[in-house]
């Protein structure tokens, strides 16, 4: 019996290196970024952004927009 709770003092050993290894490369990539942000997050960021910009236009173009269609009811609420 000791030897499964020793397997497991281990396992949990391990999982506790894992997880504090990726919390403090997670703190020095936000230490040294300059807007507080990881990579991934800066990059979501942005794609957010540019959706929302693509959106925007899409939803100003009202030539593309049909009375009666699902958008004209979107281009009325943003508009």
């Amino acid at each position: 019996m000791a030897e499964v709770a020793a397997l497991g003092t281990a396992a949990a050993i391990a999982q506790f290196i894992s997880i504090a290894y990726k919390t403090i490369s997670m703190a020095k990539e936000l230490s040294k970024s300059a807007d507080g942000l990881t990579e991934t997050n800066a990059e979501l960021r942005n794609i957010a952004n540019a959706v929302e910009e693509k959106c925007t236009l899409l939803l100003s173009d009202t030539a593309f927009v049909k009375p009666g269609s699902p958008f004209s009811d979107v281009l009325k609420k943003y508009t």
